[in-house]
């Protein structure tokens, strides 16, 4: 984990997390995850040390608009509106 990037880098600011369904038995980088959507959320406060009964995440859950493709078209309605931009000054790309 010491390339992890700390929560404290992402305190307070928008990210968008995946949502999954499913996941195979493997670990490590042979890891599958079925992505069902992404969500969008802000860290408002957190506790990472101490006694594991004293950690916690403060989420706060948004609505956003993100760019790209997602998931298989099974989506899960999470808040997070995807857009794909397909032409520009009529110029077809998809």
């Amino acid at each position: 984990f010491s390339n992890s990037l700390p929560i404290s880098s992402i305190l307070n600011e928008t990210i968008q997390l995946p949502v999954f369904n499913d996941v195979n038995d493997l670990s490590g980088s042979n890891v599958d995850f079925h992505i069902t959507g992404f969500v969008s959320v802000r860290i408002t406060a957190y506790k990472a040390t101490g006694p594991e009964a004293n950690r916690y995440l403060d989420i706060q859950f948004l609505t956003a608009v993100g760019s790209g493709v997602c998931c298989d078209g099974e989506l899960t309605d999470t808040g997070l509106k995807v857009v794909t931009l397909c032409a520009v000054e009529d110029i077809s790309s998809c």
